[in-house]
């Protein structure tokens, strides 16, 4: 398994942030946040997707929202649609290393939250991209 380790972490991009106090701030530099970097494409167009489907049949669009109505769109549709998130949460989760997996099941809810507010700051730092 040392190899898929060192294969998915050389992946990643180095990013330079503030060091972290917590093993929780210092998971979330580490790894959520190289990891949603490299997932950047696919975060875009999945949810490019999403919005296509939603607006398919409707007059309204979401380019057609003003930007306090998009941002409130992906913050609701991230925190309430359970298999959009679900989605989300297992591109990231799929890119563990067995080690950050088990980090991952011993403070899984508070990752799952970290995860879903990265995302919807990162969906709505590029509003222009989902248009």
């Amino acid at each position: 398994m040392e190899n898929r380790t060192t294969q998915l972490t050389q992946i990643r991009p180095i990013l330079d942030l503030v060091i972290a106090s917590t093993e929780i701030e210092k998971f979330q530099n580490n790894t959520l946040r190289p990891i949603l970097k490299f997932q950047n494409p696919i975060v875009l167009q999945l949810f490019q997707n999403y919005i296509n489907k939603r607006f398919r049949k409707k007059k309204n669009t979401f380019a057609g929202m003003d930007i306090s109505d998009q941002n409130i769109f992906i913050n609701k549709a991230m925190k309430t649609d359970v298999r959009l998130k679900n989605i989300f949460l297992g591109i990231v989760i799929g890119q563990f290393t067995l080690e950050e997996l088990a980090f991952y099941h011993m403070n899984e809810s508070e990752i799952n939250r970290r995860i879903t507010t990265l995302l919807i700051q990162r969906l709505q730092s590029q509003i222009e991209e989902l248009k």
